[in-house]
């Protein structure tokens, strides 16, 4: 077989995906290219939900080949409308690349039919990547949408490429048949979040002394946007519900809308707690301040939750709502973390209390996670990425046109 030439289509360069793009560039199992649908990041954008500019501080776009297609769209806000990215030329893009499989994430923009309707066209297998789930309820006529545009698209792919246990079951609720199912995980960068090494434990000492906290200190850690649907202030809440003597800490690291009303509680509600907002840290600076802290609390109600995968990658022990879908995959309860009923205060806050008093178990529960996190490291996404092509993409042997 003839190495296979695999296209990425994706919405924008984000530090999620870059690293994985760069790892994947060394595989000499394939080559690749990834086509951009939108700039978003590498030059400055207003994220609305955050109100706040944002642009990556870090490389995103070294180490792999790449490419930007123009949006014809007339929709100019950061919004998820389905009209949001309309890049006409995906289609020319990908007869010309004459790839032998194209990986779209998601279905969500009109730019990934149109990659559909190119691969048909062409005969190139199709991958699909993203967050689906049957998990979260909707409305009738959502539903109804939703599930005639999946019979559509779903017929029409060659693989799905799953993220993790409830994606999977997705795409079996779906009838995806199970031998066109390879596992390509979601993660991070284990070296870039390895917080054990002499420079960020020495970062981790610093930023506790400027914060007036010991190095028995356990320190809880919030890293989320500060919306509403991520749920910050049940952490808060919860954490002014423990007792004030214990030798405790909380990091609200981010930013967002909610800010100024988790501050006014914090400042009410304390009472000799510490609580500490940090702000929006950058990129290249995150991992220290992860490192900082020993528990990663994440209260949210989301398709995936990728703080997690930064947490557990960081070597910290996590409290997960059971509405952050991932924590299938990432915690194991009483093995690296807890988890409690998504938005029950009391709950969360019996949580933060038992590992507060438990140092020695954070300790254990931190080694967990960290084990966990080099089980679904890049290297899993490359061998799940090249037994698709090797089964399904053009250049494999025994390939046959959908």
């Amino acid at each position: 077989m003839k190495t296979p030439y695999i296209g990425i289509l994706m919405e924008s360069p984000i530090q999620y995906h870059a690293p994985l793009f760069q790892f994947l560039a060394k595989d000499s199992r394939f080559r690749l290219k990834v086509m951009y649908m939108s700039q978003r990041g590498v030059k400055p954008f207003y994220n609305r939900q955050l109100n706040l500019t944002l642009h990556w501080d870090i490389p995103v776009l070294e180490g792999y080949d790449y490419l930007f297609l123009d949006n014809h769209s007339p929709i100019t806000d950061d919004g998820e409308s389905f009209w949001t990215l309309l890049n006409l030329g995906v289609h020319n893009t990908i007869a010309q690349e004459k790839f032998d499989a194209v990986w779209v994430h998601g279905y969500a923009y009109a730019t990934c039919w149109l990659a559909l309707l190119a691969c048909q066209a062409k005969g190139i297998p199709l991958f699909l990547r993203g967050e689906s789930e049957d998990f979260f309820p909707r409305s009738k006529w959502k539903t109804k949408v939703r599930d005639l545009g999946l019979s559509v698209f779903l017929k029409r792919i060659a693989a799905a490429l799953y993220i993790g246990s409830y994606n999977r079951e997705f795409y079996l609720n779906h009838h995806v048949p199970e031998e066109r199912l390879f596992y390509v995980p979601y993660n991070v960068d284990n070296d870039w979040f390895n917080t054990q090494t002499p420079e960020r434990l020495e970062f981790r000492k610093q930023v506790r002394a400027e914060l007036g906290l010991d190095e028995n200190t356990i320190v809880f850690i919030m890293a989320s946007k500060h919306r509403p649907d991520r749920y910050p202030m049940d952490v808060v809440q919860a954490f002014c519900q423990i007792p004030k003597e214990l030798n405790t800490a909380l990091l609200v690291l981010g930013d967002g809308v909610l800010r100024p009303e988790l501050e006014t509680y914090a400042q009410a509600h304390a009472d000799g707690r510490r609580i500490h907002f940090l702000g929006l840290i950058p990129q290249s600076k995150y991992p220290g301040y992860l490192g900082t802290g020993d528990i990663l609390i994440h209260p949210s109600s989301e398709t995936w939750g990728c703080a997690i995968n930064e947490g557990i990658s960081a070597s910290l022990a996590v409290i997960s709502s059971d509405q952050v879908l991932g924590w299938r995959d990432m915690v194991y309860p009483e093995v690296n973390g807890l988890i409690y009923p998504f938005h029950n205060v009391e709950a969360l806050a019996q949580c933060i209390l038992s590992l507060a008093q438990q140092p020695e178990r954070v300790q254990q529960m931190r080694q967990a996670s960290r084990k966990l996190s080099e089980e679904m490291d890049f290297g899993v996404c490359a061998d799940g990425i090249a037994m698709a092509l090797e089964r399904y993409s053009k250049a494999a042997v025994n390939y046959t046109a959908q």
